[in-house]
């Protein structure tokens, strides 16, 4: 379990997230370009040999989820909203990139009800590494 926190409303929250297999055509992921980015190659390859170190973060794919998803982002890497997918990918696009591109159905993921939530379990694990 993924135990996340997040100041609200001047009270800290605590949230327990367990992480799941999601199907990886249920993703959405607003964000192209991936394989251009430095350190792909070596992510790829560290992937596929040691399989990944977190799950992948996911949320609802909402109109507004997917709006505040691309802040931010280099307007030429907005890809247009698929509004058909379930999920939308907050963190691991490139993992997930490469999950496909290897023909692997699923990916663990941690899926949070919004962009706050999924950045609160993002700084978790992050923080555990």
């Amino acid at each position: 379990m993924i135990k996340a926190k997040l100041f609200k409303d001047f009270d800290l929250i605590e949230h327990g997230y367990v992480p799941q297999m999601v199907h990886t055509t249920d993703i959405f992921c607003p964000v192209s370009h991936r394989k251009e980015q430095d350190g792909y190659a070596e992510l790829k390859a560290d992937v596929l040999e040691s399989g990944m170190k977190h799950p992948v973060i996911l949320i609802p794919n909402t109109e507004e989820n997917y709006d505040l998803a691309i802040r931010q982002v280099n307007p030429d890497w907005i890809v247009k909203h698929d509004k058909l997918t379930k999920y939308l990918c907050m963190y691991g696009n490139q993992r997930l990139d490469i999950y496909k591109d290897a023909s692997f159905s699923y990916i663990w993921s941690v899926i949070t009800e919004n962009v706050e939530w999924s950045h609160a379990v993002f700084l978790e694990l992050k923080n555990s590494s």
